[in-house]
């Protein structure tokens, strides 16, 4: 293997890491900015640990497919890397996308009971007071008061 493709491996892992959708309830991507947002109110009934999984695209598969094929010295070998490598390159991906969740069980005012899945970047407990913000495509976060 060249010093070259040794250093794709971090590079790879960066990139992917940075392109990872956030499950937080506090932060927002780009595009969800200047969105209106339906906002309710409510009550904690529950919340429980949740696992979200990562998500694979096709950086992590080309990223480890070309670590793969520069490991190999001969066509064979180049070809066998390359399909484990964007294997593991996926795999990979995944991984470092995954997070750890909250499932939040939440009484509405209104009388619905709702539950929401996002990152557990806040704590929630039960009796808690809450807002919850209702996106314009079925999306929705519980935020603290």
């Amino acid at each position: 293997m060249t010093a070259g493709s040794l250093l794709l491996i971090p590079a790879i892992a960066a990139i992917a890491s940075a392109c990872a959708y956030s499950a937080s309830g506090q932060s927002y991507p780009r595009h969800e900015t200047r969105v209106a947002y339906d906002v309710e109110y409510g009550e904690v009934v529950s919340a429980r640990a949740a696992e979200i999984e990562g998500d694979a695209s096709l950086i992590g598969v080309w990223g480890g497919a070309e670590v793969g094929r520069a490991v190999g010295n001969t066509s064979v070998t180049r070809a066998v890397g390359t399909v484990a490598g964007a294997v593991a390159g996926y795999a990979i991906e995944q991984k470092i996308t995954a997070e750890e969740g909250l499932e939040i069980v939440v009484r509405l005012d209104r009388d619905d009971t709702i539950a929401v899945v996002q990152a557990a970047d806040v704590e929630f407990v039960p009796g808690e007071r809450v807002r919850v913000l209702f996106g314009p495509f079925g999306e929705a976060r519980v935020t603290p008061l």
